[in-house]
């Protein structure tokens, strides 16, 4: 929290948790030598996957007196709240054979989503928000297996990166030293992804190539 001068008046760090599901799609490409497998992989998805935490700038430190030298100036409480809304990557692939149907993978590339960020600040709860469109990377694995005919099912894990996100919200309060309470955040945005998915490989029947 600063002043109008942009003097720190107060800080709070923590962290959260974004817990949600997702849904979406993914088309891509695959090459197959001998046990070896390579692929290209693009996919978008939406979900509710959020966070939320919330602090408390104490009575006197952020707000100057109610009346001169005789009621320190209240507490701010602050509640702010992240969601990813929406992201996709696009990564290769390498993989293994352990079985004709079979295949164990790992995946990298590059990973790109928005971050919703809304502040709820003071007593009277004004509410301020902001989007941010991240692009950086995503590492993971997975194990894919054919289930019948060209249809495949896979479980993947996903570790994605969407770098830090970071902001600025004015609010009318008035600000201990002059001017307006600014509240300032800076966050940090990685996702653990599990996910499951049903695929249908076009082209003649899976049975001994993958």
């Amino acid at each position: 929290m600063t002043n109008g001068a942009g003097t720190v008046l107060f800080t709070s760090s923590d962290r959260a948790n974004m817990d949600g599901v997702i849904g979406g799609a993914q088309i891509g490409y695959n090459w197959q030598v001998q046990n070896w497998v390579w692929g290209l992989e693009a996919d978008i998805q939406g979900g509710g996957q959020k966070g939320s935490r919330s602090f408390i700038c104490p009575i006197a430190v952020c707000t100057p007196s109610a009346l001169i030298l005789v009621a320190p100036g209240p507490a701010v409480p602050v509640s702010l709240d992240q969601k990813l809304t929406w992201f996709g990557t696009v990564r290769g692939r390498v993989g293994i054979l352990a079985t004709p149907t079979v295949l164990f993978y790992a995946t990298g590339g590059l990973a790109y989503g928005e971050v919703r960020t809304t502040e709820t600040i003071g007593a009277a709860a004004a509410v301020f928000s902001n989007s941010d469109t991240r692009v950086v990377y995503t590492v993971g694995a997975g194990v894919e297996g054919v289930i019948g005919g060209n249809w495949t099912a896979k479980l993947e894990y996903l570790w994605v990166d969407l770098g830090r996100t970071s902001g600025a919200f004015t609010t009318t309060i008035p600000a201990l030293g002059g001017g307006v309470l600014t509240s300032n955040y800076s966050s940090r945005i990685t996702d653990n992804i599990l996910r499951v998915g049903v695929n249908y490989k076009f082209g003649g029947p899976v049975v001994a190539k993958y």
